[in-house]
């Protein structure tokens, strides 16, 4: 007789978002705001890397740009540590979204959380379909 189990087999593991064989989003849909749930989950997402950037004392070069730049085409979702001014990691941070193009997903302490997807819809990594 066949028997259905009642869930003894352990957790269920956390639903997909994206389909492994879903069509890739099209290259004319326009750019969204995130939403909150969105930033958690990018937040989750997170929670294992390592900050790929560092910005010393120094403040926010072209290197440093460049840099981040680099870091965001590759992986779209980074962590970079800031410098342990307090007063300067505020302004660095917006100063970090505003001249990248990037969004905030969070902050906690020195390290900042990075967003920009990729600018080829087929390159895009993460989904939010």
């Amino acid at each position: 007789a066949n028997r259905v189990s009642t869930g003894a087999a352990g957790p269920t593991p956390a639903p997909r978002r994206r389909a492994p064989n879903a069509p890739p989003r099209r290259a004319t849909a326009p750019p969204r705001a995130l939403t909150g749930a969105d930033r958690r989950w990018l937040r989750s997402l997170a929670h294992p890397l390592r900050p790929v950037v560092e910005v010393g004392r120094n403040g926010l070069g072209d290197a440093v740009r460049r840099e981040i730049e680099a870091a965001l085409d590759h992986h779209e979702l980074i962590k970079v540590r800031l410098s342990p001014d307090r007063d300067e990691r505020v302004g660095l941070i917006s100063e970090i979204a505003a001249g990248i193009a990037c969004e905030v997903v969070g902050a906690i302490g020195r390290v900042v959380i990075l967003y920009r997807p990729a600018a080829d819809p087929e390159r895009r990594r993460i989904d939010f379909t």
